[in-house]
């Protein structure tokens, strides 16, 4: 995509020599450069250094329609750099009209605002005409407000601000963790902005902004800067805080959740005995092993109400979810979990005895529709006794347990779902006092979700990916374990072949006997 085609050539820009509007078809490509999007606007005329990233993040914000999130560890620049030359970008290009346009923000720190983006705001005043008021508390333009910020206590003095396609209004939520729900239903019910950006350094895995990073992902462009980012970082500093907060021991300081969320943009366990954290995630999805060939697995989740269908595959060290819908009609259901069996068995050779599904709840009559159609697979139950019943409660917290600590050993390769990171830190592991383990109940699960007034989120794809990662069941004496690795690599994924192509070749007689059948 150019440059300029992000912003409609009709929109007016102001130039520095006369100060009048000027359609982006009259102007030259070295204006165009550094009007047509945020970055350019940044470091041709604000004179603003910044990194890739940071230009990466401002241009995708730029587009009509953008919802962009960021995660930024300590000393950034989120708020000095990129909201600072976001709003003054978009007040230059689309000048408000009415009620219509304009920039709001808010903060879930007042002295955000009032002592960082203000005081960045009003350096640059130099740079704009007279007409531009830099006020502590709004920019004007020709004395109608065109930036407004405002505190969550006073969410009422951005509901003068609208948004319309023509002249477009941009909402930016700065600290983010630290807003609440009601202010972004607020801003985006009442205000209805053409683009929003969220900024914030991680806090606990719970609320909007975490949920932009997960559950709610595919609405959002999202970003992570991070201390490797951000080369200004006193690097000193950052290690003697390292050791401080182990006690002297680098590895557990590298480990403490704060030193996570302030350096590396993890966000911090909110989930009190939760069975994973955000870092164990992250670390596994930073630093997979590498890939190792193995049993094959197939585990089938299969909705109640209006949770998710999900079906969790392994494949040696890797798993990947390989579909996941919501569906009410069983027998379009069984079909589409069919055609996905079919795709396997092309793909990695997979075989009915490889597949299991959960009978537990409406588990049953699926498990029974699957096999009617051709596919004989397994049952799974999880209320059923563990298979080592001195360690664990149950057979569903023996796959959560042992599956928890392969992603903690860094030793599978994870997809990286966002959905299925949420609901993989939602569930608390529990304790005996003889040490046996066992994973709280999705009754449990929900009952806790609403009595801190989360909402409701079934572990379908956790589960899907948690039952895939464990071993086959024990039938008549002999463990389940897959067919032997196959020395075809065609049979297997495609990867493969790949590090074995320089030892590979088919004679050509042999390739047009192919193509003719």
């Amino acid at each position: 995509m150019s440059n300029t085609s992000i912003v409609n050539t009709n929109m007016a820009a102001i130039l520095p020599a006369n100060r009048k509007a000027v359609s982006f078809s009259n102007l030259d490509r070295r204006h165009r450069e550094a009007f047509a999007t945020p970055s350019g606007f940044a470091r041709n005329y604000l004179g603003m250094a910044l990194t890739d990233k940071q230009c990466a993040i401002l241009q995708d914000m730029a587009p009509n329609g953008s919802s962009t999130s960021v995660i930024c560890c300590n000393e950034a620049g989120k708020t000095t750099k990129l909201i600072c030359a976001f709003v003054l970008w978009h007040l230059t290009v689309f000048c408000r009209r009415g009620e219509n346009g304009g920039v709001i923000s808010t903060s879930g720190s007042w002295s955000q605002i009032e002592n960082q983006l203000v005081p960045s705001l009003k350096s640059y005043a130099p740079k704009f005409p007279r007409s531009w008021a830099f006020n502590d508390r709004s920019i004007d333009i020709s004395g109608i407000p065109n930036y407004m910020p405002f505190s969550t206590t006073d969410v009422g003095r951005a509901e003068g601000f609208h948004g319309h396609p023509e002249h477009p209004l941009a909402a930016l939520v700065d600290e983010a963790k630290s807003v609440r729900d009601g202010i972004f239903r607020a801003i985006e019910d009442r205000c209805r902005p053409q683009r929003t950006g969220l900024f914030s350094s991680p806090g606990y895995s719970v609320g909007r902004f975490f949920e932009s990073h997960t559950s709610a992902a595919r609405f959002y462009t999202r970003h992570k800067l991070t201390v490797d980012d951000c080369p200004w970082i006193d690097r000193d500093v950052m290690k003697r805080l390292i050791l401080k907060a182990g006690d002297g021991d680098w590895e557990k300081g590298m480990r403490d959740p704060v030193i996570l969320s302030a350096y590396f943009a993890i966000f911090m366990p909110f989930v009190e005995g939760g069975l994973l954290t955000m870092a164990d995630i992250e670390e596994c999805l930073a630093e997979p092993p590498g890939r190792m060939h193995g049993p094959r697995h197939v585990f089938l989740d299969f909705a109640r109400g209006g949770d998710e269908n999900a079906i969790g595959v392994r494949n040696g060290n890797r798993v990947w979810l390989q579909d996941a819908w919501r569906e009410r009609d069983t027998m379009s259901a069984v079909g589409r979990f069919v055609t996905n069996f079919k795709e396997l068995q092309d793909k990695i050779g997979l075989r009915a005895c490889e597949i299991e599904g959960d009978g537990d709840g409406n588990g049953g009559p699926m498990l029974d529709a699957i096999r009617q159609a051709g596919w004989n697979i397994l049952e799974f139950r999880g209320g059923f006794p563990a298979y080592d019943p001195h360690r664990f409660k149950n057979q569903i917290s023996e796959r959560w347990f042992t599956g928890a600590e392969l992603i903690k050993g860094r030793k599978i390769i994870l997809p990286d779902d966002a959905e299925m990171k949420a609901q993989m830190l939602d569930r608390i592991a529990k304790f005996e006092s003889s040490g046996r383990r066992w994973i709280e109940s999705k009754e449990d699960l929900f009952n806790r979700q609403s009595k801190e007034q989360r909402p409701k989120r079934s572990p379908d794809r956790a589960d899907a990916i948690f039952g895939a990662l464990g071993d086959l069941p024990i039938v008549e004496g002999k463990p389940m374990m897959g067919a032997p690795e196959p020395q075809n690599p065609w049979s297997d994924d495609p990867d493969y072949g790949a590090e074995h192509d320089q030892h590979m070749g088919v004679p050509e007689d042999m390739l047009r006997g192919f193509d003719a059948g």
